[in-house]
């Protein structure tokens, strides 16, 4: 069907004025408005890439008065650079976002020798819009340039320079651009480089203010920074006290930020966020219907030396009620990772939000530009993060992040060597891993969201750190150091050893909390018991009888038994947890290493540590064995998937194992090419996929990433 809206003139190297009246042809889009799967929200339309047009990015919204919205992207010809030749071009909506034209309209042609790019709209207070872009030349000249239309993008000025005492190649983001309630302008930059300098990864930050609607500029100070931060496109946004805050993309796998008193003059020293993000812009507003603050950027926050660059996904979105000190309502608007998304531009249209951000597929070489629509009912709905199971491979030393739904690998992050057993941190935050490597005296701590270790924790004479667990309100992390016969209290506000606690037993290998949280209990391989110690006390209040080699250990879901797996003497303990008294002991063939049990506490899952691993399903009531599953070699980590649907098993891919006297592992050699983790549909009792993460893949455990962040 044809519509006919507002049209914008191309604006040539002249600057001259145009007034064009043309029809502009819209489709009814609702074949590529595309509703996403349950977790992601609202609809979405792509303006895709071509061959001649290999990319599309940085754009930018505008409501005109007449209510229609116009977008404005930077169309790249000929190449996917940053320097290539490039146009601002411009769609139109009439109906609030969910339609769009199907024609560009060339609304600034190339006018640097190289291109123009990055779209920023403003309407200013007075009632005109301003338009700001990128004017490239070179690596030596690229300057902001700032046109005012005073009749609703129908003509536009001649182009002005924002900056005019210094060439060089200047930053400003796409949808960057503020006007403070006082009227004044700001627009944040990062220099690179300058005739007389060389490139630089590390921009200098500063803003360039007007206090006349844009016709003239000023300059203000460098932003301060740690001298090992690499500092990179900046954005603004003023706070309800009149503070501005800047967020910064930085190369230290969070975003940074810095507080300006003086309205964009000076800046305070720039300073670590809890905002995990790898280097990738984020783009901060904030909303005029709440007086909230909104947050799209990519949450991942995985980093490394120099300038390393991590994969642009996902792209989360988040919103802050407390001018940025927490953000929740933390959900993701593209997911996938095969795809990487980045330069977003937020704007509000009634009771919905559009985002515009670059789609860069895998598995295409062109970069799309997608505007999706969602409602602020969708915006402001809680849900629960999806999960992600967290698995270390221990002879890779990797720990790998793996999507429980999709049954693929996120991404795989290098860590210390061997990692042995793992525990997450009751606020989702951190992962604290033993160390077998000899002595075994170390504990990696693992930021999950930045995706990088952060710390180790050493045990100095406290060696063979085995067993990890929690403590419910997360002050404390306890492991077992198997051949001293304690248990290793680490304090995770400072990562330190805070006390050791005698177990009583002999070769203390796993670790575990009564489900109130007050007791620990250790299985002791050599002396084939269980200790159970008071956790506020460090007292030893029983031991109770096991059978050979105990090791694994878990609560029926009802807190009422607790089942002990005996290793080499092929049986499983059930003992009543409130007399602390064996009530039943059976076979079960196979080295029993690990247990989990159904929500429902029907069923219990256990991984057999032998050459031909199994998973061993049991009913509980009758404690029979119902099928016994062949997963690999030597398996031994086992987790239950969210929905009950699935299980996963690790294995150990060793050549040979073996048991000595004192309880040690010995494995001989190791494959080369994992058997990797078996995934076992738990209704039809069978293998239905294999997952490669690493040589290894034992400890794991399900990974609800945080629905809230907070400042510290």
């Amino acid at each position: 069907m044809s519509k006919t809206t507002n049209q914008i003139p191309p604006l040539g190297m002249t600057g001259h004025l145009l007034l064009i009246g043309l029809t502009i042809l819209f489709i009814n889009l609702s074949s590529l408005l595309i509703a996403q799967g349950q977790n992601v929200p609202g609809t979405y339309t792509d303006i895709r890439s071509s061959s001649d047009n290999p990319r599309n990015s940085e754009g930018d919204f505008i409501t005109l008065k007449d209510g229609n919205i116009l977008f404005a992207y930077t169309r790249f010809m000929n190449s996917t650079s940053d320097h290539a030749p490039a146009q601002i071009m411009g769609r139109f909506s009439e109906d609030a976002g969910k339609t769009w034209s199907e024609k560009d309209q060339l609304i600034v042609e190339k006018e640097g020798d190289q291109n123009v790019m990055s779209v920023s709209f403003l309407r200013l207070q007075n009632g005109n819009i301003a338009l700001f872009y990128a004017r490239k030349n070179s690596l030596e000249d690229c300057i902001p340039m700032v046109r005012i239309s005073s009749d609703e993008a129908q003509t536009w000025s001649e182009p002005k320079p924002v900056i005019t005492d210094q060439t060089g190649y200047f930053v400003l983001n796409n949808d960057r651009v503020i006007q403070l309630k006082s009227g004044r302008i700001l627009a944040p930059v990062s220099l690179h480089k300058t005739p007389n300098s060389d490139w630089r990864h590390r921009g200098e930050l500063r803003c360039f203010y007007s206090d006349d609607m844009g016709d003239t500029w000023k300059r203000g100070q460098v932003l301060p920074a740690p001298v090992n931060v690499i500092t990179q496109e900046p954005g603004v946004v003023e706070m309800k006290d009149g503070r501005i805050i800047m967020n910064i993309r930085t190369n230290q796998g969070t975003q940074y930020s810095s507080i300006s008193l003086d309205e964009g003059i000076t800046w305070s020293l720039a300073k670590k966020t809890i905002i995990p993000s790898p280097i990738a812009p984020a783009s901060l507003a904030r909303l005029n219907g709440t007086g909230d603050l909104i947050l799209a950027w990519n949450n991942n926050g995985k980093s490394g030396p120099g300038y390393f660059k991590s994969k642009r996904t996902p792209l989360t979105v988040a919103v802050s009620r407390d001018e940025g000190q927490s953000w929740e309502n933390i959900q993701n608007l593209e997911e996938s990772i095969h795809a990487s998304y980045a330069y977003t531009a937020i704007h509000e249209v009634g009771d919905h939000m559009l985002f515009s951000y670059y789609v860069k597929h895998d598995d295409k070489p062109g970069y799309d530009l997608r505007i999706r629509r969602m409602s602020k009912r969708d915006l402001y709905a809680t849900r629960k993060t999806d999960p992600v199971l967290i698995v270390a491979n221990k002879h890779s030393n990797t720990l790998s992040y793996l999507d429980p739904v999709k049954m693929e690998v996120l991404e795989t992050i290098n860590i210390g060597n061997n990692p042995h057993e793992i525990t997450i941190s009751p606020d989702q935050r951190f992962a604290y891993l033993s160390s077998y490597e000899a002595p075994g005296d170390k504990i990696f701590v693992v930021d999950l969201m930045k995706r990088q270790q952060v710390d180790t924790v050493h045990t100095g004479a406290y060696v063979r750190i085995h067993g990890a667990a929690f403590s419910p309100e997360g002050t404390h992390a306890y492991f077992t150091a198997g051949q001293t016969g304690y248990v290793v209290e680490v304090e995770t506000g400072t990562n330190t050893v805070s006390r050791t606690i005698p177990t009583g037993g002999e070769i203390s290998h796993m670790v575990y909390l009564a489900p109130d949280g007050k007791y620990l209990l250790t299985a002791n391989i050599s002396s084939e018991n269980i200790s159970v110690i008071n956790r506020e006390s460090g007292v030893l209040e029983t031991l109770i009888p096991a059978g050979r080699g105990v090791e694994g250990m878990a609560f029926t879901p009802d807190g009422k038994f607790l089942w002990a797996l005996n290793q080499t003497g092929g049986s499983i303990t059930v003992i009543d947890w409130f007399s602390r008294t064996v009530v039943a002991e059976f076979e079960c063939p196979g080295m029993p290493v690990r247990i989990k049990f159904s929500k429902d506490g029907s069923r219990a899952y256990v991984a057999g540590w032998e050459k031909n691993g199994t998973l061993t399903v049991i009913d509980v009531a009758s404690k029979k064995e119902i099928k016994r599953i062949p997963v690999g070699n030597f398996a031994i980590g086992v987790e239950i998937s969210p929905d009950g649907k699935y299980a996963f098993v690790g294995c150990e891919d060793a050549g040979k194992t073996s048991i000595g006297k004192d309880g040690e592992e010995t494995l001989e050699g190791f494959k080369a090419k994992s058997d990797g983790g078996h995934v076992v549909d738990l209704h039809r009792l069978e293998v239905v996929k294999i997952i490669e993460t690493g040589l290894g893949p034992d400890p794991m455990q399900m990974w609800w990433p945080p629905s809230k962040l907070v400042e510290n």
